[in-house]
């Protein structure tokens, strides 16, 4: 017997805590609350600590600051009054620790006088309040994330705890079935529009009363939260040491640096090089602002490829027609011929046309002799002869003299002109002729539109 109080004595240690599986089954039915600081440092209102009380149904949590541990008591009778208003029921049980805020003989008798049965812990036993002592520490972990990211002044952890909440309450829970606290509370999904990143930089709008026709119509401000008696942010304004509360805010929440500016360039500079542009499918993608950009590999258009002893197709001499017009020199063209076609001769198609494919080799050409060799497979000559020069002329008139699309969707229906945009848009880039840097605050970048004109000179 000795022996066993002697081990007893020498090893006892805690018992291990099993979870609790027993669940509130309405609003205020259970109700966990504790007292966490003092904090390090006064908050900017001189605030040291802060009581949470959270519902067991709903998991809905409510935040006070205090600036003694003794104004606990007259903390809890705000709260109970407020919350059986806004519930429209009363508070079953209420489940706290053993510190001596919420021991003391006023508290108790509170309780009593109103029905609300007390459970406490057993002492040095935080384990056994888990409820309030997790949320503690969730708020805790939230407020020091939010202060290492934006590198807010620990003055302000009061304004990042009640922001904390708000938003603890806005996320889903596993205790309620991926719900959250506030949808179970109010019964309704809660809008997280407003939600913004705290300690970002800010500008409030400046009341129309307070400002003069030559003055700043913002002030630069710090995002510490929302307002709880309006829908309004809570803004402190570090020129003035003022605390603002104003709707008309627009937020800077993280600004472009360099690095990303760079990385959008990069991205573009992958097409610098393309001289060529092709569709797929027939479809060109719908890029607002600038013409279409192709994620496929194009090979250059200006590659020698190694002849082919194949018999050239009817695309094959059309291909042929394309590159005798881009080697064409504009100095050689003579005047326009006079001849007219033969009376059994089909007549070429009308001038005006807009895509290369309508122009036909047949067809192209009709004031002079056509050389036979293209059709009998053999290469064509690429002489400066006079049914090459016909034919070269023939085609510069048809498809680029006369024909200036007034729109985008025309210009990309026309090769040449197709051709013209990705050159010129390559050129652009290649040259590095922007820049990507945010607009100015409240500006409206001006756009920007394609002009189509001939140039019939060398100069342009």
């Amino acid at each position: 017997m000795l022996l066993t109080m002697i081990h007893i004595q020498g090893k006892h240690s805690k018992q291990f805590f099993h979870d609790s599986h027993s669940r509130a089954h309405r609003k205020l039915e259970l109700i966990h609350s504790d007292l966490c600081g003092p904090m390090p440092v006064p908050s900017a209102n001189g605030n040291k600590y802060m009581m949470t009380f959270i519902d067991d149904y709903t998991r809905m949590c409510w935040v006070y600051l205090l600036k003694n541990k003794s104004d606990a008591f007259q903390t809890f009778k705000n709260f109970h009054k407020w919350i059986e208003n806004d519930a429209q029921s009363h508070i079953g049980s209420i489940h706290t620790d053993n510190g001596k805020e919420y021991t003391s003989n006023e508290f108790e008798n509170y309780l009593r006088q109103h029905g609300i049965k007390h459970q406490t812990t057993v002492p040095y036993n935080p384990q056994q309040n888990g409820v309030a002592e997790r949320i503690n520490r969730t708020i805790l972990n939230m407020v020091r994330s939010m202060f290492f990211f934006k590198n807010v002044k620990i003055m302000f952890w009061a304004d990042a705890v009640l922001c904390a909440a708000y938003i603890k309450n806005r996320c889903p829970s596993n205790a309620i079935r991926n719900k959250t606290p506030y949808e179970m509370w109010y019964g309704h999904v809660p809008s997280v529009k407003n939600l913004m990143v705290f300690g970002s930089t800010c500008y409030a709008l400046i009341p129309k009363v307070h400002r003069n026709k030559l003055g700043a119509r913002s002030r630069k401000c710090i995002f510490l939260g929302y307002s709880n008696t309006s829908k309004a942010y809570r803004l402190y304004d570090e020129v003035n040491k003022k605390f603002v509360v104003s709707r008309d805010v627009i937020f800077l929440e993280s600004s472009k640096t360099d690095k990303v500016v760079e990385r959008q360039l990069d991205r573009l500079d992958r097409f610098a090089n393309a001289k060529s542009f092709q569709e797929f499918d027939n479809q060109i993608p719908h890029l607002e602002g600038g013409i279409p950009i192709l994620d496929r590999h194009v090979e250059s258009s200006y590659e020698e490829h190694s002849p082919s002893h194949e018999t050239p197709t009817p695309n094959d001499a059309l291909s042929d027609v394309i590159d005798r017009i881009g080697r064409l020199n504009l100095d050689s063209i003579p005047t326009q011929s006079t001849e007219q076609p033969g009376p059994f001769e089909k007549a070429p198609p009308k001038w005006m046309t807009k895509t290369l494919e309508s122009v036909h080799p047949d067809e192209v050409g009709k004031t002079g002799t056509r050389n036979s060799n293209r059709q009998n497979g053999g290469d064509v000559d690429d002489s400066n002869s006079p049914v090459d020069m016909d034919v070269s002329y023939d085609c510069e008139l048809n498809l680029s003299t006369d024909f200036e699309p007034t729109s985008f969707k025309e210009a990309a229906s026309n090769d040449e002109w197709k051709e013209a945009m990705q050159k010129e848009y390559d050129a652009l880039i290649k040259n590095g002729t922007w820049k990507l840097v945010d607009p100015p605050l409240g500006a409206k970048p001006i756009s920007c539109k394609w002009v189509y004109k001939n140039k019939h000179e060398a100069d342009g």
